[in-house]
């Protein structure tokens, strides 16, 4: 069993890993909705575009998992935090998710208030928004997670693995889904019990930081590689076989991504001191930045296209898109945050 790491410290330091996680995150977000543009516009390679696509599938689990392991780490031993912290989520969380609202409303012209009121419940007004609703719900839930892990948390763990494991099982197959008659489970992308184990893993790891690294560091760098080529390829051949039938893209919601995902954090974790520094500073910043950059990407993608539509039949095109797309929302997100009011539009750095 893992030891808990000491927090009597009033300023703790800052976790390295998770920005680089963001930033590796941040750059499969871009990927997925690039290639996504590609398949939609009909250019660029159907095979490559399935296996980038497959391969990024880890970002919006990192996120989830990011947000629990950062939550932990900060707040295990503190008391009467809640209202506070659900407060400051509000303000720089809650404050630009409704502004980047309202920019879908106008862009898609989306005026009925009962509209307008699903939208926003909903994360839709913009299609990539669902996951601030999502780890908004998992704020509140978080005090109550927190304690499960304190009383029994590899348990709880394991418990929340398998309990993901069917429900994914179930939401990848219309059969048992119309025999259960779960159709439900169509609105899981922000339902919290299809990501739970995610923000279990990041609070358990989020106690045990100290613990957690010595593992990792002892592990063999090869060994995790291997691990991750074999559930890496499964991933890609189960979208690749899916994408032969139905003609489009798998979700982050699959057993194969999710035993990927897993695989993925163990990997990109070990290689957080085993990288050159120059390409871990980077990511980091990305890191640092990327709530601003997965706010803005997509607009920014919009009108990469709009200005481009000439170029579509080109395959270079998803290459172009992706690097001005990536250059574009971070200094726009870096130079916003920098202005006063700034954090209300990208929110906060870090």
């Amino acid at each position: 069993m893992m030891s808990n790491i000491s927090i009597s410290q009033p300023f703790k330091p800052r976790l390295g890993e998770l920005d680089f996680l963001k930033g590796i995150a941040i750059l499969g977000v871009i990927i997925v909705h690039v290639v996504q543009h590609g398949l939609h516009y009909s250019y660029g390679n159907s095979t490559i575009e399935i296996i980038l696509d497959a391969l990024s599938r880890f970002c919006v689990p990192f996120f989830v998992f990011v947000s629990g392991t950062a939550f932990s780490f900060n707040y295990q031993d503190k008391e009467n935090y809640f209202w506070s912290f659900i407060l400051k989520r509000l303000r720089y969380i809650g404050i630009p998710y409704l502004l980047w609202s309202a920019v879908g409303f106008i862009r898609y012209r989306i005026y009925e208030i009962k509209s307008i009121i699903i939208g926003l419940i909903t994360g839709t007004a913009i299609f990539h928004l669902y996951f601030i609703i999502l780890i908004f719900q998992f704020y509140v839930l978080a005090p109550l997670m927190l304690r499960l892990c304190k009383i029994s948390g590899w348990k709880v763990l394991v418990m929340s693995f398998l309990a993901n494991m069917v429900l994914l099982i179930f939401y990848t197959n219309p059969i048992l889904l119309a025999y259960f008659k779960l159709n439900y489970l169509y609105s899981a992308s922000i339902n919290p019990l299809f990501w739970l184990s995610y923000f279990f893993a990041g609070l358990i790891i989020g106690m045990n930081v100290n613990s957690f690294r010595e593992y990792v560091s002892k592990t063999r760098l090869v060994y995790l590689i291997i691990v991750w080529l074999i559930t890496a390829i499964v991933s890609v051949y189960h979208e690749y076989t899916s994408f032969a039938k139905t003609g489009s893209f798998l979700t982050f919601l699959r057993p194969t991504n999710m035993i990927y995902t897993f695989t993925s954090i163990l990997l990109y974790w070990a290689l957080f001191d085993k990288i050159n520094s120059r390409v871990k500073s980077l990511l980091t910043t990305l890191g640092k930045y990327s709530f601003g950059i997965y706010l803005v990407h997509i607009p920014v993608l919009y009108s990469i296209h709009t200005l481009t539509k000439s170029y579509w039949g080109n395959p270079l095109m998803q290459v172009f898109s992706f690097i001005v797309c990536i250059i574009v929302s971070f200094a726009f997100t870096f130079i916003v945050s920098k202005i006063k009011f700034g954090v209300y539009v990208v929110g906060k750095a870090g």
